[in-house]
């Protein structure tokens, strides 16, 4: 009876040790992701089941926009959640996975009754809301005559321009409705820019892994359904709550 127990004891220490031997092998995928943005938290699941099927565990790393890219660029977080393919240019350090995970609108938003066209940019007496750092507001407005005020977050430009402390600001949309607060209790004018794609972006060092990415992040989606479904019923659960 002593060896029975002993030998059980033994066999319940071997699997205790080989479960956490195995929990310390696996490996993390980091993985930068713009704080203060609902909208982004859309896109972590799928991003999850992409790499749990390359044994790699997720932790997402929460700053600003602009200092996501950075890091991503400089190789101490291994991807981006989502960024448009419009600012490849501003970096050779990063690959795109080529699964459009998210098309919508990139618009500037006015208030309204006040000039609300492509001639705003370039006149000088205009303030133009963006967010600082590297990201397609601010990119845009690199070579426009129009002042820019920055802010950290997209969340911060929508309540400024809600309380009418900005005229204008850039801003995205999907299948017509701001993804970064809910805009539909003031009225504003906006006009469309250009319609946009997004996409999941990993630094270079990770080159041997893009195939594998991309066919389990299409597998993802297959499960859990286009990225735009979740956009909408996120929108929809915050008007149900206001």
């Amino acid at each position: 009876m002593v060896f029975i127990k002993i030998r059980a004891f033994i066999i319940l220490l071997g699997l205790v040790f080989h479960s956490g031997l195995a929990h310390a092998n696996q490996k993390t995928f980091t993985i930068a992701v713009a704080k203060d943005t609902a909208f982004l938290q859309t896109i972590k699941p799928y991003l999850i089941n992409t790499y749990l099927a390359l044994n790699y565990d997720v932790e997402f790393v929460e700053s600003s926009l602009g200092r996501g890219f950075k890091y991503a660029d400089e190789g101490k977080v291994d991807a981006l959640t989502l960024r448009v393919r419009e600012l490849e240019t501003e970096s050779t350090n990063l690959i795109r996975i080529p699964v459009p995970l998210v098309s919508g609108e990139f618009v500037l938003y006015c208030q309204q009754s006040i000039k609300c066209n492509h001639t705003v940019f370039n006149d000088p007496a205009k303030i133009i809301g963006v967010v600082s750092g590297t990201n397609l507001t601010s990119v845009f407005m690199k070579d426009k005559h129009a002042s820019t005020y920055q802010v950290s977050a997209f969340p911060k430009l929508i309540q400024l321009l809600k309380g009418k402390r900005l005229n204008y600001i850039l801003s995205f949309e999907v299948g017509g409705k701001s993804v970064f607060g809910d805009l539909s209790e003031i009225r504003l004018s906006k006009v469309l820019i250009k319609k946009i794609n997004a996409y999941h972006y990993v630094h270079q060092k990770h080159k041997p892994l893009a195939e594998q990415i991309e066919q389990n992040l299409l597998n993802a989606i297959n499960q859990l359904g286009p990225v735009v479904e979740k956009v909408t019923e996120l929108e929809n659960d915050k008007l149900s709550r206001n």
